[in-house]
């Protein structure tokens, strides 16, 4: 098996500061149709699980761009995420990384990163930023120094977060058929594995 590591994600990984272990990722139809190529759906089941709105992501709600990847049902918001166990990401194997490698979410693969508020990743040179959470961020490395980190090119990452919007826009209006459809909360991941048949 191929471990997609990232020494500096590792090592923040290990003091339980990273996104590995802090964030729940989020899952879009698209992320799901791609596990979908390479696992059965009984393996992705194993990963990928829908639940209620954390309270940590309540603010996502007001938030134009992250408030389509969630279902609002009978009084309460629901999402694809990966699953956690032992505190940080199942696809996190400690000292090895992440064991779901290129087919990892989208937001694992543009993260620090995304488009500068108010902008869309539409242009060649769209506007980029690091995420103040990340540590590197925190530890006020540059952009360049983070791309060089995470072993990424600057056409790379511009590449993933376009993909990342066409993926947003794309998950939003499955959920609108979802809606239409009155779908269960319970019955969202076989709903959505069902759709990418």
């Amino acid at each position: 098996m191929r471990y997609l590591t990232h020494n500096a994600c590792l090592r923040c990984a290990s003091l339980g500061l990273g996104c590995c272990s802090r964030c729940h990722p989020f899952v879009l139809f698209a992320d799901l149709a791609l596990l979908l190529r390479y696992y059965s759906s009984r393996e992705v089941t194993e990963i990928v699980e829908v639940s209620e709105i954390l309270s940590k992501y309540i603010e996502h709600l007001s938030d134009p761009e992250m408030a389509q990847i969630y279902y609002p049902r009978n009084g309460s918001y629901y999402r694809m995420q990966t699953k956690f166990v032992g505190d940080s990401c199942i696809a996190l194997k400690p000292g090895k990384g992440c064991v779901l490698g290129n087919n990892r979410p989208l937001i694992c693969r543009v993260w620090p990163f995304w488009w500068k508020e108010g902008t869309q990743p539409l242009t060649e040179k769209f506007p980029m930023e690091i995420d103040e959470e990340c540590i590197m961020a925190v530890w006020k490395f540059p952009m360049e120094r983070v791309l060089e980190e995470l072993n990424l090119s600057e056409d790379q990452i511009r590449k993933e977060l376009t993909s990342m919007s066409r993926a947003l826009n794309e998950h939003e209006k499955i959920l609108g058929e979802v809606k239409k459809e009155n779908i269960p909360a319970t019955e969202l991941l076989k709903w959505f594995i069902n759709k990418t048949k």
